[in-house]
């Protein structure tokens, strides 16, 4: 039951964050509620009250206070993971990939995005299509893990197939690799 609540917290923080038809832009109740909802363990409440604190949205300016909200978010979403909730492990392979918020490593990166990408509902947003890209981006380079262009072709297919251009392109790079090393 927290959970749900820690979840409806969120969302009213983004209805006052964004400003929405009948509920006005307000940055100090959307640092309150987005508060209420990093209390209940919820990983994106936490980062945007990490952002907040940040940009000193709602609340006086503290980088540090963010960057230790920031960790508290990756320790979330990497519980979420854990647990089951397959948006967490997105945003856990989105952090360490970046490494802004926790030291950037790249092998737990990978190592979530793909239980992220292997657990994708049948309609895919963009955003998810994105940290999938990364997956098949990541085998192509050896990045977080030794180069593997077979793996990269075979997850660059995949989410060209539900809709990832960038896959698609990264798809076609390797055919094309491949056709000119048998004409060899």
């Amino acid at each position: 039951e927290n959970k749900k609540d820690a979840q409806s917290c969120y969302d009213l923080g983004d209805m006052y964050y964004k400003g929405v038809p009948g509920v006005k832009k307000d940055d100090n109740e959307a640092w309150a509620v987005y508060r209420d909802a990093c209390d209940g363990k919820h990983g994106l409440g936490c980062r945007m009250l990490a952002i907040m604190h940040g940009f000193g949205q709602g609340v006086k300016r503290d980088t540090e206070k963010s960057a230790e909200i920031y960790k508290k978010a990756v320790e979330y979403f990497e519980k979420g993971c854990e647990k089951g909730n397959n948006s967490d492990c997105g945003e856990a392979g989105l952090e360490y990939s970046l490494g802004k918020n926790v030291e950037q490593d790249l092998h737990k990166s990978l190592q979530y995005f793909e239980k992220f990408c292997d657990n994708l509902d049948s309609k895919p947003s963009k955003d998810d299509l994105e940290k999938c890209y990364n997956i098949g981006y990541m085998y192509y380079h050896g990045l977080g893990t030794r180069q593997d262009r077979d793996k990269a072709k075979k997850y660059f297919g995949t989410f060209c197939d539900k809709g990832s251009q960038d896959s698609c392109d990264g798809f076609k790079r390797i055919q094309e690799e491949e056709k000119q090393e048998q004409q060899k």
